[in-house]
């Protein structure tokens, strides 16, 4: 059974470096000026996880197209 991806932004392990959220963090881009941050963070997700994650964007996706499309009468 999966279980839901928690909000803790903490390491799982203690050599990782924390996930940072605006970017400032050394190495938090590449040399194209892409942030890496949200890459780092997705990969230290396992699989299911990640699965999880995709569909709750998806589904926030869907609740705004939802609000935004004309009153049905």
């Amino acid at each position: 059974m999966m279980t839901g991806v928690s909000d803790e932004v903490e390491p799982k392990r203690e050599d990782e470096t924390p996930f940072v959220a605006d970017g400032i963090a050394a190495g938090a881009y590449n040399e194209e000026g892409v942030d890496l941050t949200l890459i780092r963070m997705f990969l230290m997700l396992t699989p299911a996880e990640r699965l999880d994650e995709a569909s709750a964007s998806a589904n926030g996706v869907e609740e705004l197209r939802a609000l935004q499309a004309p009153a049905s009468r």
